[in-house]
């Protein structure tokens, strides 16, 4: 038994199946601030609004996922995409009722519009930081539960034991 092992296969143990809290983050922050930075470099207004508006929306619930933590990640990903959302409209509705020429008249509703962007990007900004500031604490959270459910067999072999007891096996059961 000793032969066996010493030379065999390394004893079988529950899997580990715990997540980084601090690799989530770093996902989320990655997956968040790339291609804002990238937003900030290529030409055309339209590319820049939509990889900043990607970055900020989609980029935090990476870590979430990393860390399956996916339900809590959901939740700020539907947040904001519905602030996206209503801010489009918003700004839909305003054009379609005012003119929206950058350099129109006195009755232009440019100011309108920069006033509802701003507040709409300002606020999925913060739901972004938020998220990712508190993924790794919902990954911890997540890990915990994932180690309190169901029960938990773990069997080895024991070849050296540390109290100077017997060669033999031992096993744990969680509940």
């Amino acid at each position: 038994m000793v032969a066996a092992s010493l030379f065999g296969p390394p004893p079988v143990t529950a899997q580990d199946d715990t997540h980084s809290p601090g690799g989530a983050f770093a996902v989320s922050l990655l997956a968040t601030a790339a291609p804002v930075a990238a937003g900030a470099f290529v030409d055309g207004e339209e590319a820049q609004i939509a990889l900043i508006s990607a970055g900020l929306v989609l980029g935090p619930i990476t870590g979430y996922l990393s860390g399956d933590a996916a339900e809590r990640g959901l939740k700020g990903l539907r947040f904001r995409g519905i602030v996206l959302g209503a801010s489009a409209a918003a700004i839909g509705g305003i054009c379609a009722i005012g003119d929206c020429q950058l350099f129109g008249d006195d009755e232009s509703a440019v100011g309108s519009v920069i006033v509802v962007g701003l507040l709409g990007a300002a606020t999925i900004a913060v739901s972004s930081v938020i998220d990712i500031v508190e993924v790794p604490e919902h990954v911890r959270r997540a890990n915990e539960a994932r180690r309190n459910e169901g029960v938990r067999l773990s069997l080895a072999p024991v070849v050296l034991p540390l109290d100077g007891g017997t060669i033999g096996f031992s096993g744990s059961v969680r509940f």
